[in-house]
């Protein structure tokens, strides 16, 4: 699980032909939010779920979309949820304080945020069981 450059990371260790192959122990699953679309290709090798924001103007959801479009290699599942704001990659301190979206125009989203982490769960009650 990574979450904007680290959910970068994360489609890049389990893209198929990428770091995954050079891997001894591989992944089972993989979770990535906000990545940047744009590095990955959209084949994976394990079941992978990508959680964007939809208005997050730092990396844009589009990238996304069409990245899942263009997958050609459909081994593993990878599933793209999109929610109106995914909240920390939104989000930057003000004054010390209180944080504060980066995305103009855009407020923060409790339901989004905790609809995500029901994602992430379901996700992984579905590749793990239980």
């Amino acid at each position: 699980m990574g979450f904007s450059a680290g959910g970068i990371a994360t489609l890049e260790a389990v893209q198929l032909g990428g770091a995954e192959r050079l891997m001894e122990h591989k992944f089972k699953a993989a979770i990535a939010y906000y990545p940047n679309c744009s590095v990955a290709n959209g084949d994976m090798a394990v079941p992978t779920l990508i959680l964007i924001g939809e208005l997050d103007d730092s990396v844009p959801s589009k990238k996304c979309r069409e990245m899942m479009t263009q997958r050609s290699a459909r081994e593993a599942p990878c599933s793209l949820t999109s929610t109106r704001v995914l909240v920390t990659h939104l989000m930057r301190r003000n004054s010390g304080t209180a944080w504060r979206p980066m995305a103009t125009g855009v407020d923060y989203n409790a339901a989004a945020a905790d609809q995500s982490i029901s994602d992430a769960r379901a996700f992984l009650k579905g590749v793990f069981g239980g």
